[in-house]
């Protein structure tokens, strides 16, 4: 079995940054034969990287290679963070996981190579158009749920959370099911020491500690049946709390 690389973007929002991502991967797969090239999305956009890594759990090898600028070390040390706590759910062995040097690293040779290869035309001064004037429905969406991406929050794995969420408002049409889900990530939510911290509306009801597995029973509890989890829930007011208080 050919060890695994993954090439892991920031986010996709439409279809042309997956047949992005695709190219790229084929292109690198062509130079690099000896492995089994995959792409992932860190944050929004499927596959997410823990996809991939429970589709690739037998592989002998997994290569993680950051392709986000600029190359903050948060990001690249969330990336770590995420493969741990991957490890650390699993049972039996798992494969020998790395993650390559921030994308920085190689710019100059990259930059380089770009400029020897420009094929775009010159840009023109295009005639201001005025902007349309076009109706917008108001979505009828009964629930939001609220991920913080507070630094405490995000080092404790939010980043994983929103993509799994986004994973699966998509794959389960919520936006559009009823009662109707938004979903948002947002900056401090407040209690930090809760991380990470989710806030479901309109109750307004906190969730701190959540894992994925945890997010998954709020979807189906809370936001599809109705119904908060209150196992899982912190209330709001009266004294500090900790993580299962």
């Amino acid at each position: 079995m050919k060890p695994v690389l993954i090439l892991l973007a920031k986010a996709a929002i439409a279809a042309p940054a997956h047949t992005d991502m695709r190219s790229i991967a084929e292109n690198a797969a062509s130079m690099l034969p000896e492995w089994q090239v995959l792409w992932a999305f860190s944050e929004q956009g499927k596959p997410t990287l823990r996809a991939l890594l429970d589709a690739n759990a037998q592989a002998p090898h997994i290569r993680v290679v950051p392709l986000s600028l600029p190359s903050e070390p948060a990001a690249v040390n969330a990336i770590s963070r995420t493969v741990q706590r991957w490890a650390k759910g699993r049972t039996g062995s798992a494969p020998v996981i790395d993650v390559a040097p921030p994308l920085s690293a190689a710019m100059p040779e990259l930059i380089a190579t770009l400029v020897r290869a420009v094929s775009m035309p010159p840009a023109r001064a295009v005639p201001a158009t005025p902007l349309p004037n076009d109706a917008a429905q108001v979505p009828d969406h009964r629930t939001r749920v609220l991920v913080c991406s507070g630094g405490p929050c995000m080092n404790a794995g939010a980043g994983d959370l929103w993509a799994h969420l986004r994973a699966r408002q998509e794959d389960e049409k919520l936006r559009h099911r009823a009662p109707g889900m938004m979903s948002c990530r947002t900056s401090c939510l407040g209690p930090c020491a809760l991380a990470p911290v989710l806030q479901v509306w309109p109750e307004g009801t906190y969730y701190g500690g959540i894992t994925q597995d945890q997010l998954d029973r709020i979807i189906d509890g809370h936001v599809i049946g109705g119904i908060p989890v209150v196992e899982l829930a912190y209330a709001p007011g009266g004294p500090k709390q900790r993580l299962g208080d």
